[in-house]
């Protein structure tokens, strides 16, 4: 199986917080309404543990104790604070450094008021992975492990996924509240209000996607990257059933509303058909309707046209496609490599 992507960043997720993370991803109600998740998971036994690096961060006090600490966490030496890229006298003065940073306590006494035993975040992680071992037997749950960065000012990322473990800079993620100001990550406000608690396991299921997501390396065209796309945030919602397409996607209310709107949706499918660029190959005129941007300025549907709508149309026509063909199993969409054969067979006419 091919490896999970190495480093994230969150640029792709959303705004809008509709479930409370006190109430978890699995008590979410679903955007099409009733009984969210109908799947048996009662027989599916994962084992999620979360283990906090951070006390044991702050409690460095010499570079010595900082390569005894890198030592004893080969994985999170080699993975997340990079040994392998830099040397080890270089990141264990980096390490001694941050514990040294006075506000770093008060950052983490804002990470556990948010986090607190990080037992929700168990269960939302739980559920996700259980429903990944529904559909692939083989997965096999990765080791957990949180740490704070000093978002990112030291070392590390937001989030790291592999097969092995996954790595979570929990300081990134603390959300919001006005009182947490002084340590958000430096980012445009439209990425910046997306670093909350409810968008880390959808994010990381976008990752657990990539080996499971077949593509064809030779189509390079905007439609087969829309479609692989929007394999991507189907994978996500059959992991999360029940969480609304708002998390799904990282749109705002009012963006979905306006993407879903009858009219807005043929004017949006008419641009890319009377500007014939689904089948276009140029990576600057593919970004345009895939890359991170607040809105998409190419169509005109005013300024509430997400950015990334190639991920939203490609979303469309997987749907589409699963109801055409409903003896498809989810399997074998995700693992059919002949997108633009997708595409074709879907018949999506921005309906």
């Amino acid at each position: 199986m091919n490896s999970y992507r190495q480093s994230w960043s969150l640029g792709w997720l959303g705004i809008l917080i509709i479930c409370l993370w006190a109430g978890g991803l699995s008590s979410c109600t679903s955007s099409e309404g009733g009984d969210c998740d109908k799947l048996d998971l009662s027989k599916i036994d994962v084992n999620v543990t979360i283990e906090d690096l951070t006390p044991a961060l702050l409690a460095l006090e010499s570079p010595a104790q900082a390569k005894a600490l890198l030592k004893k966490n080969p994985l999170f030496a080699q993975r997340f604070a990079q040994v392998s890229r830099m040397p080890e006298d270089t990141v264990a003065s980096v390490l001694v450094k941050f514990a040294q940073v006075p506000h770093m306590d008060t950052l983490y006494g804002y990470v556990k008021e948010v986090f607190g035993d990080y037992s929700q975040l168990k269960q939302d992680l739980t559920n996700a992975f259980k429903h990944v071992k529904y559909y692939y037997p083989s997965f096999k749950v990765p080791k957990v492990k949180v740490a704070m960065t000093g978002v990112g000012s030291f070392f590390g990322r937001d989030l790291y996924v592999s097969e092995e473990v996954i790595f979570l800079s929990l300081d990134y993620f603390i959300g919001n509240n006005k009182k947490y100001k002084n340590y958000r990550p430096r980012q445009p406000g439209y990425i910046l209000k997306r670093y909350a608690p409810e968008y880390i396991v959808p994010s990381i299921m976008q990752f657990i996607s990539v080996p499971y997501n077949k593509v064809n390396p030779k189509d390079r065209s905007l439609v087969a990257e829309m479609v692989t796309y929007g394999k991507t945030w189907q994978f996500v919602k059959t992991m999360i059933p029940c969480a609304p397409d708002s998390l799904v996607t990282g749109y705002t209310a009012r963006q979905l509303a306006n993407v879903t709107d009858l009219d807005n949706k043929k004017v949006i499918w008419g641009h890319f058909l009377n500007k014939q660029v689904l089948f276009v190959t140029t990576p600057y005129k593919k970004k345009a309707y895939t890359g991170e941007r607040p809105y998409t300025a190419e169509i005109g549907v005013g300024k509430e046209c997400p950015g990334r709508i190639g991920w939203w149309v490609g979303w469309q026509i997987i749907r589409k496609y699963m109801k055409k063909f409903p003896k498809k199993t989810f399997q074998e969409i995700m693992a059919d490599t002949d997108n633009r054969q997708i595409f074709n067979n879907a018949s999506y006419k921005g309906e």
